[in-house]
């Protein structure tokens, strides 16, 4: 589907209630991201990409109130529009126009070369070679760069589900003569989302990422994520401590997210984005 094809309501589209708090949004459209996952939809598929953006709105308080205050004005914004603003949180400018500066060049008093006799200041066409040119955006492809791939990110996964699992076994074989199987699966979870949890909280990042350079932190403030950040970001961890849909739904949804790890998306996987968090290298001390 072209990005320029109008995009239906979203709360029509995905069968959304507009009286749901974005909690509950957010939580209902990650369902369907697994939901499609399952059935075989890959990361960059159109489908997916229309879920996402749509998460990326209606989980956020300002970006859903923006969305709801255009459509109620008449809007018919495409998907085009609505991935700027689940990017931005606000539309886009309906006609940009270009941005001229005279700061930073200096014009010499001397007449030059083809300039007018009256216009001691040369011909402005080459002045503006220099005025006008485009300023690199900061943090985009110079973060990404300091981020690690899918494929290094699965690898740092696996190293720390051995490592909880290892955790998590030690913890509940004294408790495995007295409790039956599903109170142990119980309590691994929760040993398992601790582990996930704590460290990035306090630490963070998990012990993986941190042995590997890495850490987890907030996109804008750079600063350690939250608990409240945490447990978004990987609600699909903490899903675990409900025995046996918690692990297939954790399983799919992991799934998806690793395939949403792409060059295209600033190496910034769903699970980042909801909770405006990133993976970076750790500065050198």
């Amino acid at each position: 589907m072209s990005l320029d094809s109008p995009a239906a309501d979203l709360y029509t589209h995905f069968s959304l209630d507009s009286r749901d708090t974005c909690r509950e949004l957010s939580i209902l459209l990650e369902a369907k991201q697994a939901q499609l996952g399952s059935l075989g939809f890959l990361g960059e598929s159109d489908e997916l990409a229309q879920v996402r953006t749509a998460q990326q709105i209606l989980s956020s308080p300002e970006k859903r109130a923006t969305y709801d205050q255009g459509i109620d004005q008449g809007m018919q914004p495409t998907w085009s529009t609505l991935s700027f603003l689940a990017q931005h949180g606000e539309w886009p400018a309906a006609n940009p126009q270009p941005q001229n500066t005279t700061y930073g060049s200096y014009a010499p008093t001397y007449a030059q070369a083809g300039a007018a006799p009256s216009s001691p200041y040369g011909d402005p066409l080459q002045q503006n070679h220099f005025t006008n040119q485009p300023v690199p955006q900061a943090g985009s492809a110079e973060a990404a760069a300091q981020r690690p791939t899918g494929g290094t990110r699965f690898l740092m996964a696996v190293v720390d589900f051995f490592l909880a699992t290892a955790a998590a076994s030690l913890l509940t074989a004294p408790l495995a003569v007295v409790f039956n199987s599903d109170v142990l699966v119980v309590v691994t979870g929760l040993v398992m989302a601790l582990y996930a949890l704590g460290f990035e909280v306090l630490a963070g990042g998990s012990p993986a990422k941190l042995a590997m350079g890495y850490r987890v932190r907030d996109i804008e403030t750079k600063q350690k994520l939250s608990v409240a950040q945490s447990a978004k970001r990987q609600w699909w961890r903490l899903i675990n401590v409900v025995p046996g849909i918690g692990q297939v739904v954790g399983l799919i949804a992991g799934m998806v997210y690793l395939g949403t790890i792409t060059p295209a998306k600033g190496m910034r996987g769903t699970h980042d984005e909801i909770a405006n968090a990133e993976v970076v290298k750790k500065p050198l001390q």
